[in-house]
């Protein structure tokens, strides 16, 4: 079939954005193998790029402009690798900052995209190519190229101030405003204009009325729609503002450049620094009645202060130790008691032998259940349900185990047994039975085919067993989460397993050293050399998704005998938990780029959210993301909307002020995990 070569940055949201595509053309073998060759110029600016294998567009549509073409096709049949394209040369700036300031000037132009593309420049730029001093000889000062690459410079940064400056203030610090009675809220449309209009439609015809009706409501909703992408745009334009202030501060070369060629530009961008709310992820406005404003913000705890400075065991240490010693009194409260993995095997064990004696499998075959989830992770509550699975006994591996059949005879047989509030649900994507234990109250459910859960289990249960700061670190979490109402996805925010995986990935990264690895990118092997004659790790097909496959390998101390070294390595960083659980609520609050970056533990670093775009088509939104550690292309996060995003980041910021607060003495340091988990006020209280 005829396919098209597109070079695109990656993540492109759709086909549309196409820098270039050429029609493919090649030789198909007698393997059915095609082959070929596609020519392309390297980018003209900075950035990373993907080459895609797209539908070919029509014939006759390429001539035709942009905005007359119609929607490129969605299909991508491939994607190569990502290709880098850096700054090396004086040449490679000014050609990047001409392309930059063309886009800026350009009417009908994406100007997001240049301020994109500038920040890139600025990340990337080496040392090498930091501005020479300026030697005046005969009244010119520097090389030619370096004098054009200064007026560029000018140029593109005055268009982008300029830019920002028509987008400020932002939709949320509008929003914030009217919400505090700082501002009015637009009317559409005034109680007088609505009664007006409706006389106006009662005396037409009903057929007349109708269409009246229905126009409006058609301009009323184009209206919201318009409104909404202007919106989005805005924040866009804030963000990418604020990346490239970011870029020029973070890199010497960058700043250097700035400063030399561009200083009034540089008073402004750092004037403009100082009004960046991270929570809104807007700048505020200027003036004096800009930053008042930003003040009563602040204030109102509306949203909190970047700190100024770094923790220190110096300034933070008995606040630490404080909030350790109070971690110690609560988490005897939280872990659950002895009798819950007990009276779950008991349960386990009666219904297991329910199953088998009234032979749901058919023919005398036999079932193994087995327990996942917070029962058996290391991670439950002494409420946890009992989730259970159907696993075919070693003899009878190829049993079929997900028909709903077997589904509906579980249930059937729970029934007869006396088991309360039996619900089948036989057509969910994984078959499951929901139902009490009549002995002991607890909740239960028996799924028919979920090996993906089985093994999230263990590698959950394996890091547990690592150190003992995991569990503990996520226990205290959860009770956070839950008592500050951040633990709900039915409710928008995120489930207990996200936090986990969260403080999963915290202990990975942040600590020096590192407490946790990835165990799933840790050889197999480990710790004794690697065996060159294992095959590399198997994927197998996804148990509800045939277009999909999964990796279920990692390295599993219990079967490796690893575990020992694990926790020799783990033990080697000092921290307590109490410094441990302030710098991860700092990390949180502060630290995570939430709109390029996504926090996965299969990892052990963070992964950038454009690759995730490409590979899996997340959307690239400023929401946290968190990557399953199996299902990669599954976000754990995808419940957070943005306004449950910045909810779930605001308490991050508060917990990390909280503890701010008790190492300057401002709160009594000895409370400071009562105030961290303080309940919320009563809606009435509000």
């Amino acid at each position: 079939r005829d396919v098209s070569v597109g070079l695109f940055r990656v993540g492109a949201p759709t086909n549309d954005a196409a820098i270039v595509a050429k029609q493919g053309k090649g030789t198909v073998e007698e393997t059915g193998l095609a082959r070929g060759a596609v020519a392309f110029f390297a980018p003209r600016a900075a950035g990373a790029f993907v080459f895609r294998l797209l539908d070919p567009e029509p014939p006759g549509q390429q001539q035709k402009p942009k905005s007359e073409r119609p929607k490129a096709s969605s299909n991508v049949y491939a994607t190569s690798d990502k290709l880098d394209v850096v700054v090396r040369t004086h040449d490679d700036l000014l050609d990047s900052l001409k392309a930059s300031l063309q886009q800026l000037e350009e009417p009908g132009r994406s100007r997001l995209g240049a301020l994109q593309q500038l920040a890139v420049v600025a990340e990337t730029l080496p040392a090498s190519l930091a501005p020479k001093r300026l030697t005046h000889v005969g009244g010119r000062s520097g090389s030619s190229a370096e004098k054009k690459c200064r007026e560029k410079l000018r140029a593109c940064l005055a268009r982008c101030l300029d830019e920002l400056a028509k987008n400020v203030p932002g939709p949320l610090t509008l929003a914030t405003r009217r919400r505090a009675d700082e501002l009015p809220f637009d009317v559409d449309e005034t109680e007088e204009d609505a009664l007006t209009r409706e006389r106006a439609w009662s005396v037409l015809s009903e057929e007349d009325e109708v269409a009246a009706r229905d126009a409006f409501e058609q301009q009323r909703v184009a209206k919201i729609k318009k409104q909404r992408n202007d919106d989005r745009r805005a924040r866009d334009v804030h963000a990418a503002c604020r990346r490239l202030c970011a870029a020029f501060n973070g890199n010497s070369a960058s700043r250097q450049w700035l400063e030399s060629a561009a200083p009034e530009q540089a008073r402004r961008l750092d004037d403009v620094s100082t009004r960046w709310d991270a929570l809104l992820e807007e700048f505020w406005p200027g003036g004096a009645d800009g930053v008042a404003a930003l003040r009563r913000h602040y204030d109102r705890a509306d949203s909190f202060f970047r700190p100024t400075h770094q923790p220190s065991a110096q300034q933070h240490g008995f606040a630490w130790r404080a909030l350790d010693d109070a971690c110690a009194r609560v988490l005897p409260q939280l872990f659950p008691s002895e009798n819950f993995f007990k009276r779950r095997e008991e349960v386990r064990r009666r219904v297991e032998a329910c199953l088998n004696n009234a032979d749901v499998l058919g023919n005398g075959r036999r079932l193994v259940l087995r327990v996942f989830g917070s029962s058996a992770n290391l991670f439950g509550a002494e409420g946890a349900d009992l989730d259970m699975c159907v696993v075919p006994a070693a003899s009878e591996e190829d049993t079929e185990l997900s028909s709903p059949e077997v589904c509906r005879r579980v249930g059937e047989a729970l029934e007869s047994a006396g088991a309360k509030n039996v619900q089948v649900r036989d057509t969910a994507r994984v078959p499951i039975v929901l139902f009490a234990d009549p002995q002991t109250g607890l909740d239960c459910d028996v799924s028919t085919h979920n090996p993906l859960a089985l093994r999230n289990t263990e590698l959950l249960r394996a890091y547990a067993k690592i150190d003992g700061r995991v569990r503990g670190m996520a226990y205290v979490i959860k009770k956070w989460a839950k008592i500050r109402g951040i633990n709900s996805p039915s409710d928008g925010t995120l489930s207990s397993y996200g936090y986990i995986l969260c403080v999963l990935a915290f202990l990975q990264t942040v600590p020096s050293p590192p407490i946790l690895p990835s165990l799933q990118r840790l050889d197999l092997d480990w710790p004794n050399p690697k065996n060159p004659d294992r095959p590399p790790p198997e994927r197998v097909p996804h148990p509800f998704d045939a277009s999909r496959d999964v990796c279920l390998s990692f390295h599993d101390p219990d079967k490796t005998g690893s575990l020992a070294d694990l926790r020799e390595i783990a033990g080697r960083n000092r921290q307590s938990l109490g410094e441990l659980l302030a710098l991860f609520f700092r990390h949180y609050a502060w630290d995570v780029d939430y709109r390029n970056l996504v926090v996965a533990p299969r990892t052990a670093c963070v992964l950038p959210k454009a690759n995730k775009a490409e590979l899996d088509c997340w959307p690239q939104n400023p929401h946290l993301a968190i990557e399953d550690p199996f299902e990669t292309h599954y976000d754990v996060a995808h419940v957070l909307k943005y306004p449950k995003h910045q909810l779930v980041r605001k308490e991050f910021m508060r917990a990390s002020k909280l503890i701010d607060d008790a190492a300057a003495q401002r709160v009594d340091p000895d409370l400071v995990l009562d105030y961290i988990c303080e309940p919320l006020p009563a809606p009435d209280q509000l």
